[in-house]
């Protein structure tokens, strides 16, 4: 996808003390932990789909759908998070000593 191929593209010092330095909004601090936030969202999707999907099989079918969805997911932003802290540790490196002439 074009988008997460842009998310590389701004893997870049400049951008990121760019971002932080540019006039946002700060967003107040979530002070649970990430299990917290986590598991808190969860329990409100399925409790949510359990009223929709009384039937046990219905159910069944649209978490297991759901979790697969957020399985993958979760797996694909790991994977570009490592990807991404790769390059700025690499960019950090190669900026802050000096490489010498081969």
């Amino acid at each position: 996808m074009q988008s997460f191929e842009n998310i590389f593209k701004r893997a870049n010092i400049q951008s990121i003390r760019q971002h932080l330095m540019s006039d946002m909004d700060l967003v107040e601090a979530d002070s649970r932990t990430y299990e917290e936030r986590v598991l808190k969202q969860e329990d409100q999707m399925l409790d949510e789909l359990r009223v929709k999907f009384p039937d046990d099989a219905e159910y069944d079918e649209v978490t297991d759908m759901i979790l697969d969805y957020s399985n993958t997911s979760k797996e694909v932003f790991l994977e570009i998070g490592i990807q991404c802290g790769f390059i700025l540790a690499r960019q950090l490196l190669f900026n802050s000593i000096e490489i010498p002439d081969a």
